[in-house]
């Protein structure tokens, strides 16, 4: 099951357009970080201190997945992923 497309979708070897990601940013209230092409696990372990240090999302391509963000659910919960990322609260 599926979509045919009569083009091939495209492809981001150098990461996602600054203004697309700007316009992300801005429709989200999410910030961002990474934006370049990664294994999935590689990227979390790359920036997975960065992200649960600041809240900032990670956002990578694959070629599997034309955009994928992880995200933990002490920053952004299930429920509440198109809420702003925090960081976990401190004691």
């Amino acid at each position: 099951m599926g979509v045919i497309t009569r083009r091939p979708l495209p492809t981001y070897p150098g990461g996602f357009p600054a203004e697309l990601v700007g316009a992300l940013e801005q429709a989200t209230g999410l910030r961002f970080c990474g934006n370049r092409p990664a294994d999935g696990l590689a990227i979390v372990g790359r920036l997975g201190e960065h992200h649960l240090r600041t809240g900032e999302v990670i956002l990578y391509s694959s070629p599997t997945r034309c955009c994928s963000s992880p995200r933990t659910t002490a920053c952004a919960p299930r429920t509440t992923s198109a809420r702003r990322a925090r960081p976990p609260a401190t004691s």
